[in-house]
């Protein structure tokens, strides 16, 4: 049986929202709602930064557990 599988799917709900984001070119923030890249590019890149970090981290960690240990 396969070990941090939920790992995995984190990994690419992140991703796959990082991308969503990309493609709208825009993100949610706390108590705004949606906005775009254009109205806060800072909290923009930081969010982008983020969902992909956190998917990249969990895919090794998968990586880890399953292959590596």
């Amino acid at each position: 049986m396969q070990k941090g599988i939920g790992s995995l799917i984190i990994a690419v709900a992140f991703i796959s929202y990082g991308i969503y984001c990309l493609i709208k070119g825009g993100t949610h923030h706390k108590d705004v709602g949606w906005v775009s890249k254009e109205e806060r590019p800072k909290s923009f890149m930081f969010a982008m930064a983020l969902y992909f970090s956190i998917g990249i981290l969990s895919i090794f960690y998968y990586i880890f557990l399953n292959f590596i240990r």
